[in-house]
């Protein structure tokens, strides 16, 4: 507000961007920090992706990480394999700036979603695919703790060669 008490215009670098937001996990800060500079980010959940929100200590029953990672942004639960709800959908994304998504590559939900085909009919759309790694042979990894561990250091050679490393029990790989 000024002093005289009018409302200036939201001056954040990103007051005229709207963002959808479909990233789970780690990657759902992503849209945090854009709501942070000002952008108008909306949060799609799945109805299969109800469980990123539940386990937490907060009064409605959702996850601090979740709450944490989606403070600023405003939210709705679509089923894109409902044929009114995917329409509902692509209008939405076709008024948006930036796509945030964490499906992984070639997965049944990437296939649905068809970020190529979101991109194609909403050319100035920016969509940012965020995957643990990429669409290489190690693609259904998990990037836990003691896989990176494990590809960064002594234990990147064991296990079977092309798949995950093995971990050591309890304390023994700590």
């Amino acid at each position: 507000m000024t002093q005289n008490g009018s409302v200036l215009p939201d001056q954040r670098p990103l007051s005229n961007m709207r963002v959808i937001d479909l990233a789970t996990g780690p990657a759902a800060a992503i849209g945090r920090y854009l709501a942070e500079l000002g952008a108008d980010v909306v949060r799609i959940d799945s109805p299969a992706s109800a469980a990123d929100k539940v386990g937490g200590t907060t009064a409605s029953g959702v996850s601090l990480a979740f709450a944490a990672a989606n403070v600023g942004k405003s939210g709705l639960t679509l089923d894109l394999a409902d044929p009114a709800q995917r329409d509902r959908f692509e209008a939405i994304v076709a008024q948006a700036d930036i796509l945030i998504e964490t499906t992984v590559p070639d997965s049944g939900e990437a296939k649905l979603l068809d970020v190529a085909g979101l991109c194609q009919r909403n050319p100035a759309l920016v969509a940012l695919s965020v995957s643990n790694f990429g669409t290489c042979s190690m693609q259904d990894w998990q990037a836990t703790d003691p896989v990176l561990a494990a590809l960064n250091g002594e234990l990147s050679r064991s296990g079977m060669p092309g798949r995950a490393p093995l971990m050591l029990p309890g304390e023994l790989s700590v």
